[in-house]
């Protein structure tokens, strides 16, 4: 295993840090997807206003929530790569970094 040098404190640090930021965003999401209901809910559709700015807050609701699933499967692969490398499995480090550059959350069993 030489191609890899991993600090097992280091990792956990960065990953509480990018958890915490995680929490912020879910946080953002679930604004967004309030205001979206009010705005469905409450607003008169006066010249298509309401409708527009629906559309806009779930395309936002959207991204928030797709930013939301690649963040679990980098903290996932992360833990996972650096759990297998001190391991010595080195193959499966390779895997789990993989799914996680990829953004696929469903490799760790995590759904939408």
């Amino acid at each position: 295993m030489t191609s890899w040098r991993i600090d097992p404190h280091g990792v956990a640090a960065t990953l509480a840090s990018v958890s915490v930021k995680a929490e912020e965003l879910a946080i953002a999401s679930s604004l967004v997807e309030a205001v979206s209901a009010e705005v469905h809910a409450g607003c008169a559709d006066v010249l298509g206003v309401g409708s527009a700015l629906d559309a806009v807050l779930q395309l936002q609701a959207e991204s928030l929530d797709a930013a939301g699933l690649r963040i679990v499967a980098a903290i996932l692969g992360a833990s996972s790569a650096a759990a297998s490398y001190l391991r010595g499995d080195e193959e499966m480090a390779a895997s789990t970094q993989a799914a996680a550059i990829a953004g696929d959350a469903r490799y760790f069993g995590v759904e939408r």
